[in-house]
């Protein structure tokens, strides 16, 4: 089992909300970062959200820490072949309610059709019409810095539980907003 680096970041899914050009309801993606502390993954959140910048906020984040039966770290190193970490978003549908209802996932695996599987069963259960929306790995998605060189990583533990999810309304600050525009702004 590979030994944690001190300096690993931390891996965290983020489910951002905001607005886009043209749009009548509030929107929402999940997205995966890698940091220290969820302040300091906001430039990554602001890479990954399509819309606009101005009013983006978290609604609901986790550090992936653990997911039932392992723990989950960031490490140099390609992970052995086994079980990957997934992301699952499934969609269902209520009798005379207007709308999707979602729930997501994150679930440890042998490929996409165990996680899909298992993910139906525990999803939404009692909607209607229950099916996958998205499914991928997340090693596929997460991006710490270029060339960091940073991989899931995935250690059995039978005492691994589901990782703890903090909902709430947390903006991101106007002033990080603004710092981030001129940091990107072309250079002439």
């Amino acid at each position: 089992m590979p030994i944690p680096d001190s300096k690993s970041p931390r891996l965290f899914a983020v489910c951002l909300g905001g607005r886009a050009e043209r749009c009548n309801v509030e929107l929402h993606d999940v997205v995966f970062a890698a940091g220290d502390s969820l302040e300091n993954i906001h430039d990554q959140l602001l890479d990954r959200w399509f819309g606009a910048s101005d009013g983006l906020h978290v609604d609901a984040w986790a550090e992936l820490d653990r997911v039932p039966g392992f723990r989950v770290s960031l490490e140099r190193t390609p992970p052995a072949a086994g079980p990957r970490l997934y992301f699952i978003n499934i969609g269902g549908y209520v009798a005379g309610e207007f709308g999707e209802r979602h729930a997501y996932g994150f679930y440890a695996g042998a490929g996409r059709a165990e996680v899909k599987a298992r993910a139906k069963r525990e999803l939404l259960a009692g909607k209607e019409s229950v099916h996958r929306d998205d499914l991928f790995e997340i090693d596929d998605v997460v991006e710490v810095a270029p060339g960091d060189g940073w991989y899931v990583h995935l250690q059995p533990d039978e005492n691994a539980g589901e990782a703890t999810v903090t909902n709430g309304y947390f903006p991101i600050p106007r002033a990080t907003i603004e710092a981030w525009r001129r940091a990107r702004k072309p250079r002439a």
